[in-house]
């Protein structure tokens, strides 16, 4: 996102219930759960299209209560691997961050049974639907956790 703002959400979200359909993002997006910022602070406009349909159902955590994000924390420990803490994000473009979410959901995980994020979301979305939003398996031996990946 340009900026960590209302508008920004829900450009971004409108951008994929546009790319995707309605349908499919209600699939792929029931529940948006997320913190107390500013930028999510009015849910109608995350859960409403601009057609005035409803798309999904936001849910608030509590402030400090990382636990109740679950699985999603995981994937904070390891953006961090790949953007340190006090570490600026202006390069990082959507092309990086798409890099950067394919090489983690790339990852195993013993919470899923040794498989990858990636593996589930093959099972759970049509193939054309990974195309789309530009994800893609890379293979374990490619898999890189740091920064370097950035300069390849």
């Amino acid at each position: 996102m340009e900026k960590q703002d209302q508008k920004c959400v829900s450009e971004v979200l409108d951008y994929l219930e546009n790319l995707l359909g309605l349908r499919v993002f209600q699939e792929i997006f029931p529940v948006i759960l997320t913190d107390n910022g500013g930028e999510f602070k009015h849910a109608d406009i995350i859960e409403h299209s601009i057609t005035g349909a409803r798309r999904c159902s936001v849910y608030y955590c509590d402030p400090m209560a990382s636990h109740q994000k679950g699985a999603i924390e995981k994937n904070h420990e390891f953006i961090r691997e790949y953007i340190p803490k006090s570490t600026s994000i202006r390069f990082c473009n959507q092309e990086l961050t798409t890099l950067m979410i394919n090489h983690i959901n790339s990852i195993k995980r013993d919470s899923i049974n040794e498989k990858t994020p990636y593996d589930l979301a093959e099972l759970l979305m049509p193939p054309i639907t990974l195309k789309l939003l530009g994800l893609q398996r890379i293979h374990p031996d490619f898999v890189t956790r740091n920064p370097s990946i950035f300069k390849q």
